[in-house]
């Protein structure tokens, strides 16, 4: 690279963090949808200022680093700063569990007895159950020892992200300060957001990338079989791990081809072929998607899905929304971009090449994949497919020559933007009341409330018992959505007696929308309370293919065998609900009641005797100690008991059975 070129580069560095600034000021008042420009908007005003400040010293800093290169060499000093940048992460974690649906992931684990992996993320569910084993050793609280058994899982994929990062830089550069400068832009990016104990699976996916990319810096400079088995392997296991691991397939099949092709025409079969393994893959995952109704919810077609319609493949909130998600993160791309375009890899053009693969295939992935809370409120799950840009532009900068001004200019330029571009957004997700208000500001922009989102809120401020933060969430959940309030206005056609008006609009609302689960719940509900139960069996079945694990379902499946009245299936399907749900009382009192039903009162009056010691305010099971009572013709204590009743449940739809009841025990204590 020449001179010429490389101030141009500069300039074209330093433009992109100042238009990246300049829209964190001004962007939020000049694009409506510009969710990607409110992060300052939640944040102190000095905020902005001291982000320039910082961008500008860390600048300075690498440039003024000759003097203590030897230093750099030191194992003293290497030791320092890892345990520093680790503490930094440990210390500046994630506080909640409120993004990329990591509430879900907190209740996959603490909300069921029996936890059963997915097959398209198999080897991380297994892996953070052991460690939820662990945990929940240490710590009784269940939704804890889940939160703690996931970022445990995310900070030893920080670990592993780390050292591979450390080793690729290692064997990019020789000189210790371009060997930190290229370790900074390879692990600082759009990745950084998962370092502080994101709660999901897509952690694995930035450790397993970047241990890609350090096979593929070994496979371009030693050109050893063993590093393409090690490439090849690493990207299997990852798929374990993770489905959306198939995007690195297409690296793998390029270094393949790259290893044993002529050399003269090393990069044209490669990029062919891994082009064409990109296209199967793309059709693969779309194939997959279209046959299964669980995995279709991570991917994105051409219409949208219900309750968001308007939200498909090629729409235009989807598309402002993927294209803000790189320029938030990944602003450097426009660097990256510019530097292949003038051909400036040098000699690891095909280093480089491959890697623009992956940052293609990682872009492409993220651009097809359904951000089912908002792309705002999903973006630590989106950020990490941008990890493959990071490792291009280190691998356009090996390239630069850090005896030239110029050139250490723009790789000092390249390795603050690295570290300081993640830190103008991470406060509004790592801490949970700059989140708050950064997602009033998001969702109110789409004028939409994502019921994933407020649930999220709401779990989150449960689980801290903020319960004023959690009510107000809750009370969202409904609000300003068209579908959910024609919903909520069919409930209350049921609730007014108008049935069929209802169950009328609703089937409308199926039709339209097969896949949505919350109409089919409600309508099934209604045809039980007529009585009509093989309409109401065709719904619940269908609600089950869908979501056979949500609660709600199973118990309207339950309510279906209890009312017809079927008991062994009905106490069947009770058994399997705790075996989900163990640590839910409503599913325990209805256990309590239908094993009362089904003929076994000394089950029936256990589980009461349970109910009582961990909550005696609770109002049923009083009756069933009630009806035991009057069984064994003691009449005093069953007229307690449905006291008790009327104490804590006066308002519950059968208080005029147990006034019925108490009516003909005093009845019978007047004839005698």
């Amino acid at each position: 690279m020449d001179d010429r070129t490389g101030r141009q580069l500069l300039i074209v560095a330093l433009g992109v963090l100042a238009l990246y600034a300049l829209a964190q000021f001004i962007g939020a008042h000049l694009f409506s949808l510009g969710w990607s420009f409110l992060f300052w908007q939640v944040l102190p005003g000095w905020y902005g200022l001291l982000w320039i400040v910082g961008l500008a010293l860390l600048i300075l800093l690498f440039l003024k680093m000759t003097p203590w290169e030897r230093q750099l060499e030191s194992p003293i000093a290497f030791s320092v700063g890892i345990v520093l940048l680790l503490a930094a992460f440990w210390f500046l974690r994630f506080d909640s569990f409120l993004f990329g649906g990591g509430n879900l992931r907190v209740a996959q684990l603490s909300q069921v007895e029996r936890i059963m992996p997915r097959w398209f993320e198999w080897a991380t569910t297994t892996a953070v159950s052991a460690l939820y084993s662990m945990t929940h050793s240490l710590e009784d609280r269940p939704n804890w020892a889940s939160i703690y058994a996931w970022q445990s899982f995310s900070f030893m994929c920080t670990v592993a992200t780390l050292a591979a990062s450390i080793l690729s830089a290692r064997l990019l550069s020789k000189r210790p300060i371009p060997r930190l400068l290229l370790f900074l832009i390879m692990f600082f990016g759009g990745q950084t957001i998962v370092y502080f104990g994101f709660i999901g699976a897509e952690s694995i996916v930035v450790a397993v990338t970047a241990w890609a990319f350090y096979f593929s810096v070994r496979i371009t400079m030693r050109h050893r079989s063993v590093d393409l088995v090690a490439l090849w392997l690493v990207c299997l296991v990852g798929l374990l791990f993770h489905y959306s691991l198939g995007y690195m397939l297409p690296v793998a099949l390029y270094f393949t081809i790259s290893q044993f092709a002529v050399k003269k025409k090393v990069q044209r079969p490669a990029l062919i072929l891994a082009g064409f393994g990109w296209l199967a893959i793309l059709v693969f995952y779309y194939v997959h998607a279209g046959g299964s109704f669980e995995f279709s919810r991570n991917a994105l077609f051409l219409k949208g899905k219900p309750p968001f319609t308007d939200y498909g493949l090629f729409s235009f909130l989807h598309l402002i929304d993927w294209l803000q998600l790189v320029l938030l993160a990944s602003p450097m791309i426009l660097l990256a971009a510019v530097m292949v375009s003038r051909r400036q890899a040098g000699g690891s053009s095909v280093l480089a090449s491959g890697w623009a693969v992956a940052a293609i295939s990682g872009l492409t992935f993220a651009f097809v994949s359904d951000p089912g809370n908002g792309m705002a409120l999903d973006l630590p799950r989106f950020a990490v497919y941008l990890t493959p840009i990071s490792f291009v532009l280190a691998a356009l900068a090996v390239s630069l020559d850090y005896s030239v001004v110029t050139h250490r200019r723009l790789l000092a330029v390249m390795a603050a933007g690295a570290v300081l571009v993640p830190l103008a957004y991470l406060p509004a997700y790592v801490r949970i009341h700059v989140a708050d208000d950064f997602a009033v500001r998001f969702l109110a922009q789409r004028n939409i409330y994502h019921l994933t989102a407020c649930m999220s809120f709401r779990d989150v401020y449960w689980t801290r018992r903020e319960m004023d933060r959690a009510d107000r969430w809750e009370a969202l959940l409904p609000v300003k959505s068209t579908d959910f309030m024609n919903l909520r206005g069919c409930t209350y056609l049921a609730g007014n007696g108008q049935n069929e008006e209802a169950l009328n609009r609703l089937h409308q609302t199926i039709a339209r929308m097969p896949y949505w689960t919350e109409p089919r719940i409600v309508a099934a509900q209604i045809q039980l309370n007529l009585g009509r139960f093989e309409q109401a069996k065709g719904q619940i079945d269908t609600c089950l293919l869908l979501e056979p694990y949500r609660k709600e379902n199973l118990k309207n499946l339950y309510a279906y065998y209890r009312d017809l009245p079927n008991y062994p299936e009905a106490i069947k399907t009770m058994q399997l609900m705790l075996k989900l749900f163990p640590s839910d009382q409503d599913i325990k009192t209805d256990q309590m009641i239908i094993m009362m039903r089904a003929g076994f009162p000394q089950a029936a009056d256990s589980i009461a005797t349970y109910l009582l010691t961990v909550d005696s305010t609770q109002a049923y099971p009083y009756i069933i100690k009630g009806m035991l009572a009057e069984n064994r013709r003691d009449t005093a204590l069953a007229t307690r008991y449905y006291n008790e009743f009327f104490q804590y449940g006066k308002n519950q739809p059968d208080t005029a059975f147990v006034r019925s009841r108490l009516n003909a025990l005093s009845r019978d204590a007047a004839g005698r």
